[in-house]
C-alpha cells in the first residue's frame, strides 16, 4: 500500500521538505527528502532544523558529503543553539542525516540537488515518501532519471509538483 501525505509536504513547501511517514516495525532507509535552493549548507540547513523542530526532533549533529557540501566548519548555531557538523567522504552524496540529543534518533534525508527540474524533484519526492521505497539516496536519483528517460512528459500528480514548486 503506498500512502502520500499532503499535509506533511504542504506545510514545509517553502522549506520544501517532506517526511515519511514509517510503518510500525520497518525501518526506512531513508526519512524524508529535502530540494536546498543552493550548495551552502550553513545557508540552508536552518530551515530543516526549524521544520523539525516543530515537530518535536531536537537536532544536535548533522552528518553531511564533503563532496556535495565541502566544509562547512564544525558547528552552526541554529535555531539560538549550537549544532555539530561532520562531514565525511564515505556517506552517500545525495543524504544528510541529522541526529538528535539521545544520540540513538536519527533522520536520514534524501537531497536533491538544487539544480534539478521541479519535476524531476516532484518524482524524487513521491518515491521517498512512499512507504514501499527501500532505495538509498543515490538509489532513489538514478531511478528518478530512468524514469525520466521513459516517460519524459508524464505528468507528476498534486500534491508533489505544488510541494516542490515553490
Amino acid at each position: 500500500m503506498r500512502q502520500f501525505l499532503s499535509s506533511h509536504l504542504l506545510d514545509d513547501s517553502a522549506t520544501r521538505v517532506a517526511y515519511r511517514v514509517t510503518q510500525p516495525g520497518r525501518d526506512p532507509s531513508l526519512h524524508g527528502v529535502w530540494w536546498p535552493r543552493s550548495n551552502d549548507l550553513g545557508a540552508e540547513l536552518p530551515t530543516v532544523i526549524e521544520s523539525l523542530d516543530r515537530r518535536g526532533f531536537m537536532t544536535e549533529w548533522v552528518s553531511f558529503s564533503r563532496k556535495t557540501w565541502g566544509n562547512a566548519g564544525r558547528q552552526l548555531l541554529i535555531a539560538g543553539r549550537v549544532i555539530r557538523t561532520a562531514s565525511y567522504r564515505t556517506i552517500d552524496p545525495n543524504m544528510v542525516s541529522l541526529s538528535g540529543r539521545d544520540g540513538r534518533a536519527r533522520i536520514d534525508l534524501l537531497v536533491v540537488p538544487p539544480d534539478v527540474d521541479p519535476t524531476a524533484a516532484a518524482r524524487a519526492f513521491a518515491r521517498v515518501v512512499d512507504w514501499d521505497n527501500r532505495l538509498t539516496a543515490s538509489e532513489v536519483l538514478a531511478a528518478v532519471e530512468a524514469d525520466r528517460a521513459v516517460q519524459p512528459d508524464a505528468l507528476v500528480s498534486w500534491p508533489m509538483l505544488q510541494a516542490v514548486a515553490s
